[in-house]
């Protein structure tokens, strides 16, 4: 991979290296989410605003948080046009660092104090701003200087001491309507290639509901389940509640203070929400000594989340698990697994689970209503062969559902290319080749 050094090193002799400190000037605003008597009202600029923020721009007619702040706070972090905000902090180093440029003034707007503001010269041009600080260029050198176990952050001298490459000004304007070309292309062939990977899934869910609900065979006499949100069930279908069929085994709270950060003898991965999803070489996998064996689990075994991502199911994990999971101790003589699997993951079935774990700002589903909820029991054959239908089926949907995946993390891969490119001099954006 090339670094950042060499790009920098091989750009074009009137293109002028300099780091950010020497650039403009960094600055934090302090002002948290509260509102407080006899404050300004404002209205700030959040974390997620920057974070995802598609556009790289920042604009006055979107809806920002409302807040107060003391008058001078209120004055000196107002966001003015060409404002460069950035996120200091993030759970890999991989995502740290993302910028927004502030198109146009915003008297009455602030940014949160979970965000730098930087205030480059009229030197940068205002539309190569959102290119040049949202490049690999910046992004790589702000990984690279991350520091942190379970969050990574980026201090003011940090992003002080990262260099940037500043063509003459007129070659910053060809570079950005270059960029705003190719990038506007690239975004829209890949927008067609998330609605194919939405549709995919649609229908990926269509083919487990459908099946776990209504059997294999169309022709098959039906009954009314008796529930609303299931409809009709084939006739021979028998409808109980979970818990004439499993048990609920909830996982363990371990305090931070007793977990460990490698493995040792006697210690098994410590299973959390977090950890499953975990995709970054960098995360800090924990674990934990000679767990309780109520709480151990082995891949056979199905976890069902009970609060935060409430009713996703978790199979093929071994370790112990955590509180905000349950384990499905379910009757072998009753229920086939892959069938007990796809059950749970129906969307009907999953939606009337997260109803049941309310509606607060963590949802959280108790033993009793998970046990309550509707079971629909085919004959235990009928549940093998759905369970078996279904995976050569699932199967298809999802090779099908990764190519276009991996089609679209190549457009992604081809955009920051190009992106590069621009910002290092790689490529003449005046040629008839580059347009």
């Amino acid at each position: 991979m090339t670094t950042p050094q060499a790009w920098i090193h091989d750009a074009p002799r009137e293109w002028k290296r300099i780091r950010l400190g020497q650039l403009g000037r960094f600055d934090a605003s302090g002002i948290d989410k509260k509102s407080v008597d006899g404050e300004v009202p404002v209205a700030m600029v959040n974390y997620t605003d920057v974070y995802g923020n598609v556009t790289g721009l920042l604009r006055p007619d979107a809806h920002y948080m409302k807040v107060t702040a003391p008058p001078t706070k209120a004055r000196g972090c107002s966001l003015r046009k060409g404002d460069v905000l950035f996120t200091p902090s993030s759970e890999t180093a991989d995502e740290i660092g993302a910028a927004a440029v502030v198109e146009e003034d915003m008297p009455g707007t602030v940014f949160s104090y979970h965000l730098v503001r930087f205030s480059p010269p009229p030197t940068v041009e205002h539309c190569f701003r959102r290119h040049l600080f949202n490049s690999p260029l910046v992004q790589r050198q702000l990984a690279l200087l991350a520091k942190g176990t379970t969050r990574q952050i980026l201090t003011r001298s940090d992003f002080r001491s990262v260099e940037v490459l500043l063509p003459p000004r007129g070659a910053q304007r060809a570079i950005a309507d270059f960029l705003d070309r190719k990038t506007a292309a690239i975004d829209a062939l890949i927008e067609k290639k998330e609605r194919l990977i939405a549709l995919l899934e649609e229908k990926r869910q269509a083919l487990i509901t459908q099946a776990v609900t209504k059997g294999l065979d169309p022709n098959v006499p039906m009954k009314d389940s008796g529930i609303e949100w299931l409809g009709e069930i084939p006739a021979h279908w028998e409808v109980v509640r979970f818990r004439h069929a499993c048990r609920a085994q909830q996982g363990l709270q371990i305090p931070r203070s007793e977990r460990l950060y490698e493995p040792c003898e006697g210690a098994v991965e410590y299973l959390t929400v977090r950890s499953i999803h975990a995709t970054s070489e960098d995360y800090v996998r924990e674990y934990i000594v000679n767990p309780p064996r109520r709480v151990r689990c082995q891949p056979d075994d199905v976890l069902l989340s009970r609060t935060g991502a409430t009713g996703e199911v978790i199979t093929d994990q071994r370790g112990a698990f955590h509180n905000n999971f349950f384990k499905v101790d379910y009757s072998r003589s009753r229920l086939d697994r892959l069938f007990l699997v796809n059950y749970l993951r129906c969307r009907p079935v999953h939606e009337y689970l997260r109803k049941m774990a309310g509606t607060t700002t963590i949802p959280d589903l108790n033993h009793g209503e998970f046990l309550a909820a509707p079971l629909l029991l085919p004959p235990l054959d009928e549940q093998k062969e759905i369970g078996e239908v279904l995976s050569r089926r699932l199967a298809e949907a999802d090779r099908l559902a990764a190519s276009v995946s991996r089609s679209s993390e190549l457009l992604r891969e081809y955009r920051q290319a190009v992106i590069t490119a621009a910002v290092t001099g790689k490529v003449d954006v005046t040629s008839k080749e580059a347009a």
